[in-house]
């Protein structure tokens, strides 16, 4: 991002609950799909379905910045930000990549960083206290977010019946869909889940030309 573009996304998240240097907010949400012919247990989460845990994050406009759409159920949202180390989030920020004090926000379930803000676990009364409140707040844009893609593409809300690699390529899609093609979607709202595959098959061709 430029140093412009940064500059209007950290004014608007701190107009919010006055966070400062915030340009993101990450969350993990699961994907049900059907149970694969291999490896089965390890897709199966902590409410005993199959899925792929997709770590997702928008900005302040609830544009998505980054998705990772591979991981199985059962992995836990802090594995998928720590092995982001060699390429990812974990990466563009601790390389500085993303300038110094520019932080993303996310719940509990995530480490504490000098780039990733996360609530405390038992805050005091006072500072700590409104800082959790003004976090909460602000961090809401991504379930906020993620909500409206999942109401956007019906394929996400359902049980994707495709091999893990196949699911996960239509959840990635759907994001680029959700980033790029708003319009687009409009036209293929109605279109039956067959559809949808074919669409999403020609755009993932078409992003990696």
């Amino acid at each position: 991002m430029e140093n412009q573009q940064l500059h209007r996304i950290k004014a608007n998240f701190m107009a919010i609950a006055g966070m400062h240097g915030v340009v993101g907010a990450i969350d993990g949400t699961h994907i049900k799909i059907i149970a694969p012919s291999k490896d089965e247990d390890v897709f199966v989460n902590r409410k005993k379905v199959h899925s792929i845990n997709t770590q997702i994050v928008f900005n302040e406009t609830f544009n998505i910045l980054d998705v990772v759409a591979k991981w199985p159920g059962s992995t836990h949202d802090l594995r998928i930000i720590m092995e982001s180390v060699k390429s990812g989030l974990r990466q563009l920020f601790e390389r500085h990549h993303v300038p110094v004090g520019c932080h993303l926000l996310g719940d509990s379930g995530y480490p504490c960083k000098t780039w990733l803000l996360t609530p405390y676990l038992n805050p005091q009364p006072g500072a700590q206290l409104k800082y959790n409140i003004a976090h909460k707040n602000t961090q809401n844009v991504v379930e906020r977010g993620i909500g409206q893609m999942k109401c956007r593409f019906h394929v996400l809300h359902g049980e994707i019946r495709l091999s893990p690699e196949r699911a996960s390529t239509v959840i990635t899609v759907c994001a680029i869909l959700r980033k790029r093609y708003g319009l687009l979607f409009k036209v293929l709202k109605c279109w039956r889940y067959a559809h949808w595959i074919i669409v999403c098959r020609v755009l993932l061709i078409a992003s990696l030309i």
